[in-house]
């Protein structure tokens, strides 16, 4: 695979592509955690909109929605 001459040892591949691995792996992670908080938040923004026209209270009761399920769902998505 590399030629003998190159300088670069076997080992020191593996451990540079180890943690190339490891820091891909991270990202994805965290890509992922972001996705699902994004989505919690837009259903408890949907929700909150649903739940202030049904009502018919107006932004107050939007804004109490919020506070009830909006905000905490997005404090336990984290």
């Amino acid at each position: 695979m590399l030629a003998k001459g190159s300088g670069i040892k076997n080992k020191e591949l593996l451990g540079f592509l180890e943690v190339q691995l490891e820091q891909k792996v991270k990202q994805v992670e965290n890509a992922t955690k972001l996705y699902f908080q994004s989505l919690i938040v837009l259903a408890a923004g949907v929700a909150t909109l649903v739940t202030a026209l049904a009502a018919l209270k107006g932004w107050e009761g939007a804004i109490l929605t919020l506070f009830t399920f909006g905000i905490p769902a997005f404090l336990i998505s984290w």
